[in-house]
């Protein structure tokens, strides 16, 4: 997919009197396979282009929000080669006209030009670099021309009219207008600088205008919807997310105090205990409570092999993870005869 792509939506949205929806997301959170999946499910529900987030380190234009997402996605091993494919994955997966954004420091690092061609080559429609003021548009502009990509500019309610009218000259793919001043994320009211900035441009240039920065609302959005071809936003979305993680219930406590030792006993786990937190098994009859550092040493029946066989928890007490290691084989303790690993452990 080239410019083109933007080009016709716009057209299309336009004869078709509505406006469209450019939804963000950081590529790679929660993950590089989540982040396609989540656009997947953006345009199930009807968005009509993507921007797709490439982390960068100091992503200066952005609030808490997107400056969260994006050191989690650093954090978790994305890094640029690892955007382009996430990008080129959104692309084939959905089909929708999707643009890179990034910074300056990325694209001038790698060369305006080699960026352009790999985000073209993973089927970027268009480039947002958040930070590139108009004075040094001119290498990425001509770059992106080359690659067949739009390169998207910004304009701010404190834009004058003379610089719209040279941004509108560059011919971006369009327009990205500032909604409020400050950084990226929500707000709780929303001023008129949105709408006296809409119509400015709209007096200037026929150039497509997608509004963005400072909407935090489904009902912001509406009620900006019919002064530009477009509404971008992100941290709604986070938000959305995060506020549906902070409803689901809780885990149950551990109980107080911890179970006593003929709680332990193989074979004589009570009913709540188990009920509760699951029990470690192997083939048999066999359990052992998940729980925290038990610290009693009962002496533990075992059916394997040998039925009369048995063995002591160790007096230093393990928690889950050492258990799990001990039954394994993983963990010898001297004098036993534990018959050690392949023995089908798992948590039930």
């Amino acid at each position: 997919m080239n410019r083109r792509g933007l080009d016709d939506l716009f057209t299309r949205v336009r004869a078709e009197e509505r406006t469209a929806f450019l939804p963000f997301m950081t590529a790679g959170l929660p993950s590089p396979d989540r982040t396609v999946e989540c656009f997947e499910a953006m345009a199930d529900a009807g968005a009509d282009a993507f921007e797709v987030g490439i982390p960068y380190s100091d992503p200066m234009m952005d609030g808490p929000t997107i400056q969260l997402a994006s050191a989690r996605a650093i954090e978790h091993g994305m890094t640029l080669k690892g955007g382009f494919d996430v990008l080129r994955r959104v692309v084939e997966a959905t089909g929708k006209p999707s643009l890179a954004m990034s910074y300056a420091n990325p694209v001038f690092r790698l060369g305006p030009d080699e960026f352009a061609r790999r985000a073209a080559d993973a089927g970027a429609a268009g480039l947002i670099v958040a930070d590139l003021p108009l004075e040094e548009a001119t290498p990425v502009a001509e770059a992106c021309d080359r690659s067949g990509i739009g390169l998207v500019l910004f304009a701010a309610p404190t834009t004058q009219d003379g610089r719209l009218e040279r941004i509108a000259a560059r011919a971006p793919v369009f327009i990205y207008g500032v909604a409020e001043l400050g950084v990226t994320g929500e707000r709780d009211e929303q001023s008129d600088h949105p709408r006296t900035l809409a119509k400015r441009i709209r007096a200037i240039t026929d150039v497509p205008l997608v509004m963005g920065v400072g909407i935090g609302t489904p009902e912001q959005a509406e009620a900006l919807a019919p002064y530009v071809d477009g509404i971008s936003w992100y941290a709604g979305l986070w938000l959305l997310t995060t506020r549906f993680r902070r409803s689901l219930p809780r885990p149950a406590p551990w109980p107080t105090p911890f179970p006593s030792p003929d709680h332990l006993w193989i074979g004589g786990l009570s009913d709540e205990w188990t009920s509760r937190f699951g029990c470690l098994t192997w083939e048999g009859t066999e359990r052992y409570p998940v729980g925290p550092v038990i610290h009693n040493e009962p002496r533990i029946e075992t059916s394997r092999a040998n039925p009369s066989s048995s063995f002591s928890a160790p007096s230093w007490g393990h928690d889950f993870r050492q258990l799990q290691s001990y039954l394994a084989g993983d963990i010898h303790l001297p004098g036993e005869e534990w018959p050690g690993a392949n023995h089908g452990v798992e948590v039930v």
